[in-house]
């Protein structure tokens, strides 16, 4: 999960530049908590069932990627400069809050039914899928005939895979 969320960050603000921040903002809302119940429903055992969370998780990490391409995006887009840091320091302390929170939780789940982790971020990605529908509104400019860099955001989701699977393997 981290890894593809890593290497499609780059590729997710670009497109979102492309084709509206706030459309593929709630676009990454919907894609996670797709990807969420995909893996709630995994069922069985082995190899199969290992494939199927593999890619279900693939699924949620392209929606993670647009939600954290375009979260700071908004937010600097929305508040005006004098508020634009208590803004972005909100937002980080939602995120960790929800990291430290979901990691506990997740355990005291996990013990039930490994399962219910996944079902937990339903019902908040609903809500952030409908809140972000109703509420949010594009403001960025989007500006026609743009392109993405398909060579260098290749190599820069090869090189960062690289180097965090080196990481991986020296920590190991």
């Amino acid at each position: 999960y981290t890894l593809v969320t890593a290497t499609l960050l780059v590729t997710a603000g670009r497109i979102s530049d492309m084709y509206g921040r706030v459309r593929l903002y709630n676009a990454g809302f919907a894609i996670f908590t797709l990807g969420s119940i995909l893996c709630f429903f995994v069922q069985g055992s082995g190899n199969t069932a290992a494939l199927e969370l593999i890619v279900f998780r693939l699924i949620q990490a392209v929606g993670g990627a647009f939600l954290m391409a375009n979260s700071a995006a908004i937010l600097t887009d929305a508040f005006p400069p004098e508020q634009r840091g208590l803004a972005m320091g909100i937002n980080q302390i939602g995120i960790l809050a929800g990291t430290f929170l979901g990691l506990i939780i997740g355990g005291v789940l996990a013990a039930v039914d490994w399962r219910a982790v996944f079902l937990v971020s339903v019902p908040f990605g609903l809500f952030g899928t409908v809140w972000a529908y109703l509420m949010l509104h594009e403001t960025a400019t989007i500006r026609a005939h743009q392109r993405i860099d398909l060579p260098g955001n290749v190599l820069f989701a090869a090189g960062l895979t690289l180097v965090l699977v080196g990481f991986t393997y020296a920590i190991q």
